[in-house]
């Protein structure tokens, strides 16, 4: 296979557009970034989706990769063909354990728990997915950075967690008796890309790190549940600093 070749077509552009920092996300609006900062290149492909911007002197990529760890991990496989040096994961996840819904968490790592089928295999148990050495973790010193970056940005505006999370293969699957065990090994979250992300850029040799905001609570309320007031509002304004956080942090560090 011709990577170059697949490049073009899955991104539909050239692979200098890119910039050595990079935004992905698996759904967040393209349009909801794009006020945080100017705009000079778009791209649409096959699969992917973004474009490339500038703040305060430094470029940044953002990239659409759509849902499911299989979308996300090619779409970070596939910039070794660029100059990209650190990914930036912006997503949400549905909180566990002492995360509530607008909290922002900075996930140390994810363990994989990918893969549809298995959640419907006749003898299927977490029990048996956790025998597996799934844990993937994000790249130390930026993550790092990355936290000490919203300490000493945010303050007390907002609440900040730090941990790891869960990547669930089946939205479908996110039943009680899966998300308990899954919370009482002690992760923060729930989602479906993180773990992808974090083994695609160790394959590529990027940096990743993951930053996610808690959009519902699945063993109180799910996704698809109608929020309360002070639930929409929280969600609204945790959406708004991830997108707000994310581009300063690339534009920054």
């Amino acid at each position: 296979m011709d990577n170059g070749k697949l490049f073009n077509s899955c991104y539909g552009a050239d692979p200098s557009v890119f910039a050595e920092k990079v935004i992905i996300t698996p759904f967040i609006s393209l349009e909801r970034f794009k006020g945080y900062c100017n705009v000079r290149s778009v791209f649409k492909g096959a699969l992917y989706s973004g474009f490339t911007a500038e703040k305060k002197g430094e470029d940044v990529t953002v990239i659409w990769s759509g849902i499911g760890d299989r979308l996300a991990g090619d779409a970070v496989l596939l910039l070794r063909q660029t100059r990209a040096k650190n990914v930036l994961f912006a997503g949400t996840c549905g909180g566990l354990n002492d995360c509530g819904i607008g909290d922002l968490l900075v996930a140390e790592g994810a363990f994989s728990g990918e893969g549809f089928s298995r959640y419907y295999d006749k003898d299927f148990s977490m029990a048996k997915v956790f025998k597996e050495e799934g844990l993937i973790c994000a790249d130390s010193l930026w993550s790092k950075k990355l936290l000490r970056f919203l300490k000493e940005n945010t303050k007390n505006e907002l609440i900040l967690k730090n941990g790891n999370i869960f990547t669930v293969g089946s939205l479908v699957a996110e039943i009680p008796g899966n998300l308990e065990y899954i919370q009482k090994k002690g992760f923060k979250g729930i989602e479906m890309e993180l773990s992808a992300v974090f083994r695609a850029a160790e394959v590529a040799g990027l940096k990743a790190a993951g930053l996610v905001m808690v959009s519902d609570r699945p063993l109180e309320k799910g996704i698809g549940e109608e929020l309360s007031s002070k639930e929409r509002e929280a969600f609204k304004k945790g959406l708004a600093d991830v997108l707000r956080l994310a581009m300063d942090f690339c534009c920054i560090e």
